[in-house]
């Protein structure tokens, strides 16, 4: 896979920013993207961590927001669901055990839907913004841990999604226990994932530009093929960093779990 370096401009979190971003020119799929998606995300963190004064406090070991109900791009699930085919078999069997045990724990409690629909479902009808916010939680006080946390360490540190690079705090870690703690401190983000997910969406034509990491497997199978489809690497950018622009002109900028 060859890539290319593009130098561009864009106007985030009310500052301007000019970045050379790693893309794939010519025929690519929306996976070899991610690289770009990842990098953007790391450099506009440092930028305004530098421009807050804010410096991350997240460790190794501190994974109280490996609770949190993570929604991960199409591309993404698709290329954790690669990783997980490539495990050692007692690892990948651990996984899908951990896995299970999840989806049923959200099936039980009345968080997700049991197969057929697969839809969140609230504690009582309520704006799809408060019901993903009541949803996430409701998730997160059943600390239920990510089928890929073993020893409280990420086993897919590299593949991690970008909802999870995204949400880095400069406020002292143990706060991160509890749900948006008043005194927790996120470093601002600009919403990389939020932007990706819909222009993937848009360009393979999936039905959702979000999906629960708990429904990785099942959700990738029914769309594999639309993800595998190639897109010209030009066009694939211009539509990322459009919806960026996008993301950014709605956005209220309010803090959110991943």
């Amino acid at each position: 896979m060859r890539s290319e370096k593009a130098c561009v401009h864009l106007r985030i979190l009310g500052n301007e920013h000019s970045f050379e971003l790693p893309f794939v020119p010519g025929p690519t799929t929306l996976m070899e993207v991610l690289p770009t998606a990842r990098e953007l995300t790391a450099r506009t963190l440092e930028a305004a961590a530098r421009s807050s004064g804010q410096s991350p406090t997240c460790r190794q070991g501190c994974a109280a927001c490996c609770r949190h109900l993570v929604m991960l791009t199409g591309p993404e699930a698709f290329v954790l669901r690669a990783a997980i085919a490539t495990m050692p078999e007692a690892e990948r069997a651990r996984f899908e055990a951990r896995l299970e045990a999840a989806l049923r724990r959200a099936e039980q409690t009345g968080i997700l839907g049991r197969t057929g629909s697969r839809a969140f479902l609230a504690a009582e009808a309520l704006e799809e913004e408060a019901l993903l916010t009541d949803v996430a939680r409701r998730y997160f006080e059943l600390g239920i841990p990510c089928p890929f946390l073993d020893n409280e360490a990420c086993t897919v540190y590299a593949e991690r999604p970008l909802a999870c690079r995204e949400y880095t705090v400069s406020s002292d870690p143990s706060f991160c226990a509890t749900f948006a703690h008043p005194l927790t401190r996120l470093i601002a983000k600009a919403r990389v994932t939020r932007a990706f997910g819909r222009a993937a969406q848009a360009l393979a034509g999936t039905r959702d530009d979000g999906v629960p990491l708990l429904l990785l497997l099942e959700w990738t199978e029914a769309e594999r093929e639309k993800l595998a489809r190639k897109h010209d690497g030009i066009d694939v950018l211009r539509a990322f960093l459009r919806e960026l622009g996008r993301v950014e002109e709605r956005d209220d900028g309010a803090d959110r779990a991943p």
